[in-house]
């Protein structure tokens, strides 16, 4: 284990000894994995449990957008590429059974300027979608159809279980439902930046309040939690019990931090997880 790692994690531990009240970690299922941020200090991919609050390191490099399969067995990701003075980057796949990448799955070397991120595995499908310009793509892997849905807003968007249905937004902030079978769309919320539930019942987002909000699809009920910015990432986790709140300052001489919380949304108490240097790293909890 090399020395940056040793301080990274030595910098999450400090931050796990300040805990919220009323959420028991034993209660926080799963296993969450770590990218990077824009900025920070790690150079591994990392998982952590947070119901021991143990850290392991998965596999050196600075990997972005992490997301896991649904078995998580793989880890999909994007990593930068330099090419004499250009600088590429390229959509991979780490297999963790046997510690090894796959090929690149796509490089938009013929896109320089366009990636815009958000990577992510369509469900039920051998495709991935993510964002060239300012619209959502999706990219077939067993024909390499490259195939162009819709513009989105601030980059964002987010799959349902069955990778038949995506929420997105527009500028003027209003938050869609779009059906991938019949084409239709259907204005559902007045927002930002939504995110569905593993289990399809909820959608979080971020009002026009800036409150961060979670909205039951089936009952209509929703609950109005902290105050959020557009740095702050959030995901459900597995059992839609909890949201995962990433948030970031800067201290005074301009340097970012990031805190990871485990959010009660329905409580509104959070317990303090992790934190460090960067921006807030790019994560996803199974």
């Amino acid at each position: 284990m090399n020395k940056r790692l040793i301080l990274f994690i030595i910098s999450m531990l400090c931050f796990t000894t300040l805990t919220g009240c009323g959420i028991d970690r034993r209660e926080l299922v799963g296993d969450i994995i770590i990218g990077n941020g824009y900025t920070g200090i790690a150079d591994y991919l990392i998982k952590y449990n947070p119901a021991a609050n143990e850290f392991e390191s998965v596999v050196p490099g600075f990997y972005y957008e992490v997301e896991y399969n649904e078995d998580k067995s793989k880890i999909l990701c994007y990593k930068s590429l330099r090419y004499s003075e250009i600088l590429n980057s390229e959509i991979c796949e780490y297999d963790i059974k046997s510690n090894e990448f796959s090929e690149a799955i796509f490089n938009w070397s013929e896109y320089p300027d366009e990636f815009e991120g958000n990577v992510k595995y369509v469900p039920n499908s051998d495709s991935i979608s993510f964002i060239l310009g300012d619209a959502l793509h999706i990219y077939d892997r067993s024909s390499g159809t490259l195939t162009k849905l819709f513009k989105v807003a601030f980059d964002w968007y987010s799959w349902d279980n069955t990778g038949k249905k995506l929420l997105y937004g527009d500028y003027d902030e209003n938050i869609y439902m779009y059906d991938m079978e019949s084409k239709e769309e259907k204005k559902i919320l007045e927002g930002r930046h939504p995110v569905y539930s593993n289990s399809n019942e909820y959608i979080a987002y971020m009002g026009k309040d800036q409150k961060l909000t979670v909205y039951n699809v089936n009952t209509g009920e929703n609950w109005r939690t902290v105050t959020i910015g557009s740095s702050t990432r959030y995901i459900f986790s597995p059992d839609d019990k909890y949201i995962l709140l990433g948030t970031e300052y800067w201290d005074i001489v301009s340097i970012p931090h990031y805190i990871i919380y485990a959010l009660d949304y329905k409580t509104g108490k959070k317990k303090r997880l992790f934190g460090g240097e960067g921006n807030v790293p790019s994560l996803d909890w199974k």
